[in-house]
């Protein structure tokens, strides 16, 4: 006898019954480090948080707080393709965005999929919307497994969209043109949907309405020349001609004699009669079937259906691309969020990448969760954040301006991350062994070697300054006998104005300042690698792995500020690699890489933990130059401490602070 199911379940092995959402004890840390359009204090609105950390640990972290439900969830997730993904712009190297292989096959990534899609239907409110936006590899998979967590009964649509128009050259198969989204609702709520209507395409217009209707009374049928704009088309309103025909033939109270022909008509003889009269009802020739006219400056488009054909991919010449490999257009976002929500609702993506979403939530009035792992995505999702409106650039101060709404970037630290960093020793073990350099165990300091040259790890969770970077290398030297030849790798940099790499290092000639890449870096080069945080203690990553960590040599910023009754002025004029860093063939005759600066914000009021960006510019199509000068009318006397943040097309960031006494 053939057991009875109450439903379809997809089976890998090693499946882990997903727990109860409520039953997940959060294992990460959520600290705020960036705000931006928002005054020190003021009161954060719901929604409007990027995160930047795993989304498994954000899901869980975002649920035991007890956070309002979210309206939708719209997701772009790895499509176990195999590929890598890059930041790409011409003239640069190209900073890996996130890769999509995985090491232990497809029953790792369909867990990696489960055991966040559980959390987000637990995010998700009754009648809430979820769309996941897939292609060929896997949607068949993920399908089964979205009816499994949401309910069979509660699949709506799989949309085709047709993300590319022209023909793709495949070795014995059909080219692939579209990508799957799978649409799904909560519950048994009535959910969200808007009669949202696509525009007509142009071959749709010259085909339907192709008649005008002259200022006289004329009805005039375009010719083939006019439609293609060849030659002039009259004055007057353009409209198409749509039957009137019943497509019931037995309505005996509709059958009657209209201009001569005897039908089953949609309308009732009077209200036919009226329609002719005012000329709404048109008979191009006496014995045709009269028709309606349906005026183009009426209509409010098509209605909507699962195949997505007007909306094309993100391409180079487009002032919307951001040079981020899977970036899809707004305009596809804009049309999901517009169905499926309300002003005013909440819009999460929690594989939020270049920030595609959160752009079109923010623009349609809806409030946004964002969440990315990978430093190149948060990159991207600021820079078009802050530069989404021409009056939040150039320095403006928060008064003078009409912005977005203000945001929040969250830093999420796992429980992993949070032990790693709380054992400085295991700390420099495994960033020594990403850096390629063997330990020197004999050594009362956190010190390698690699090819020749002492390297430093400096305590975690301390900013290094250049006097403590001084001091390590003097003590590594008495200590090992290496006198030149020296990186020193910090986590975090406290560096003032006028202080540069390129002068400490003619007080200490061979030593290199390096940037130790983020725990969320590192975490992003082990997705789907099988790789845990703590392999990195036992030196178990492969030289791939390690070479896709990025380990910054800082740069050199020059600044110049002005103080003058109260009003502070900074000026960047200079930005230089030290040691190179991928940007020589971008910059100018005398070395300078000004040119590669993506990102300036300045922080008139630092407070130390939060870098708030009062003044910000960003790179774009629109804007191809970030603003280099910023100033700040201060309202208060006293010690005010400066922070200016820059970060360059290659990922790079610096920052540099400053102190200044206002006397007003």
């Amino acid at each position: 006898m053939v057991e009875k199911r109450d439903k379809v379940e997809l089976i890998w092995p090693a499946k882990t019954k997903a727990a109860p959402a409520d039953s997940e004890r959060p294992s990460a840390s959520i600290e705020a480090v960036e705000r931006f359009f928002s005054e020190p204090g003021e009161a954060r609105p719901r929604g409007n948080v990027l995160f930047w950390g795993d989304n498994l640990d954000v899901l869980r972290q975002v649920l035991a707080q007890h956070t309002d439900p979210v309206d939708m969830i719209y997701i772009d997730p790895p499509f176990f393709s195999g590929g890598t993904f890059s930041v790409r712009a011409p003239g640069r190297n190209f900073p890996r965005a996130y890769k999509d292989t995985w090491q232990d096959g497809l029953p790792q990534y369909l867990e990696y999929m489960h055991e966040r899609l559980v959390l987000m239907h637990a995010l998700l409110r009754d009648g809430g919307s979820m769309y996941v936006h897939l292609d060929w590899h896997v949607s068949h998979y993920i399908k089964v497994m979205l009816d499994e967590i949401f309910g069979y009964e509660n699949f709506r649509n799989q949309i085709i969209w047709k993300r590319l128009t022209y023909k793709q050259t495949q070795v014995k198969a059909y080219g692939v043109l579209h990508d799957v989204i799978l649409f799904y609702t909560k519950g048994k709520d009535a959910y969200t949907w808007n009669d949202v209507r696509a525009g007509y395409g142009e071959e749709r217009l010259k085909k339907y309405f192709c008649w005008v209707e002259t200022p006289d009374g004329k009805n005039v049928k375009l010719t083939r020349d006019q439609l293609d704009g060849n030659s002039p088309v009259p004055e007057g309103r353009r409209f198409a001609l749509n039957p009137v025909i019943n497509p019931n033939p037995n309505r005996p109270n509709l059958t009657y004699d209209f201009l001569g022909i005897t039908k089953v008509w949609k309308y009732t003889r009077e209200k036919m009669r009226d329609y002719h009269a005012r000329g709404r009802v048109f008979q191009p020739s006496p014995g045709v079937l009269p028709q309606k006219k349906q005026y183009l400056d009426e209509s409010v488009g098509m209605k909507l259906n699962d195949l997505f054909l007007d909306i094309g991919a993100v391409m180079g010449g487009s002032n919307e691309r951001l040079d981020f490999d899977t970036q899809k257009p707004l305009k596809l976002l804009e049309r999901l969020i517009q169905v499926s929500t309300n002003p005013g609702d909440t819009v999460a993506d929690f594989f939020s990448g270049s920030g595609t979403t959160l752009e079109a939530a923010e623009g349609l009035g809806r409030r946004w969760i964002g969440c990315e792992l990978a430093r190149p995505g948060i990159n991207a999702t600021r820079r078009r954040l802050v530069g989404r409106q021409p009056g939040s650039l150039q320095g403006q101060n928060r008064a003078q301006r009409d912005g977005p709404s203000p945001f929040v970037v969250n830093k999420a630290r796992s429980a992993v991350e949070i032990a790693w960093l709380s054992d400085a020793r295991e700390h420099a073990r495994a960033l020594l062994a990403l850096y390629g350099a063997d330990l020197v165990e004999a050594s009362k300091y956190s010190v390698g070697s690699r090819n020749g040259r002492a390297v430093i790890v400096t305590p975690p969770g301390v900013p290094a300054t250049l006097a403590t970077a001084a001091e390590l290398v003097e003590g590594v030297a008495s200590d090992t006998g290496h006198t030149s030849g020296v990186d020193v790798l910090a986590g975090q940099w406290a560096l003032e104005f006028g202080e540069n790499p390129s002068t400490f290092s003619k007080r200490c000639p061979g030593v290199q300042l390096v940037q130790v890449p983020s725990a969320r870096d590192i975490m992003a080069s082990l997705v789907g690698t099988g790789l845990q945080f703590e392999d990195l203690v036992h030196d178990r990553v492969p030289a791939a792995i390690k070479a896709a960590v990025p380990f910054q040599v800082l740069p050199d910023v020059l600044i110049k500020e002005g103080l003058v009754d109260g009003q502070l002025t900074l000026a960047l004029e200079g930005y230089r690699f030290n040691g190179g860093g991928g940007g020589e063939e971008r910059a100018g005759a005398d070395g300078d890489q000004l040119a590669l600066v993506d990102f300036i914000g300045v922080d008139w009021d630092h407070d130390g933990m939060v870098f708030s960006g009062g003044s910000c510019s960003v790179q774009s199509k629109r804007n191809p130059i970030v603003a280099r000068q910023f100033s700040h009318q201060y309202q208060v006397g006293g010690p005010h401490v400066v922070l200016v943040r820059i970060i360059d097309a290659l990922g790079h960031e610096s920052s540099r602070r400053g102190r200044v006494d206002v006397k007003l």
